[in-house]
């Protein structure tokens, strides 16, 4: 082979090295925006559950105390908003199918049982003693999880806890 082929070959050789290296550093700051996009995404979706839980705790609070048809009717409606902002805030994190299924469904009861509450209400029922003990013990399982999901946000936000971690380890009541 002559020089000039060794050369050539060599040089195209380094030319597509240098495409490779280029392509390979490309690809891998755009897969560190990528992961800094969804750690993002999975902490502000966990503060939503955080705040819409405790707003919904205090609409529960609230409905306890508001018997006329009006107070209860608008108390028992920000439950119910705010157990459809937390849903949609549990659906986006990186939970397992069993703990999903156990926040969702006291989600969707405290929202439902709100929603009912909220029926009553319009057509002029005030709250019973039975509904006063229902909502108190909604209140405290909210109490609970919020409890859990608060103590998960800020071990992820000590990095102790990834946010591919979070929860697996909490239990609802």
């Amino acid at each position: 082979m002559s020089d000039y082929n060794i050369k050539r070959t060599a040089a195209f050789a380094m030319c597509l090295a240098a495409i490779f290296g280029a392509t390979a550093l490309s690809y891998g700051v755009k897969s560190n925006k990528y992961e800094q996009n969804i750690i993002s995404y999975h902490e502000n979706s966990l503060s939503t559950l955080i705040s819409s839980t405790q707003e919904m705790q205090q609409g529960l609070k609230n409905m306890q105390y508001g018997t006329n048809g009006v107070s209860l009717a608008t108390s028992a409606a920000r439950v119910w908003s705010a157990s459809q902002m937390a849903k949609s805030s549990l659906s986006a994190l990186p939970l397992n199918e069993a703990h999903l299924m156990q926040y969702e469904k006291l989600l969707n009861q405290a929202g439902d049982y709100a929603l009912s509450i909220m029926s009553g209400a319009s057509g002029g029922n005030k709250i019973s003693q039975d509904n006063i003990t229902a909502l108190k013990s909604i209140s405290e399982s909210l109490d609970k999880v919020n409890e859990i999901v608060i103590l998960a946000k800020e071990k992820a936000d000590a990095g102790d806890l990834s946010y591919g971690g979070i929860i697996y380890s909490a239990n609802v009541p």
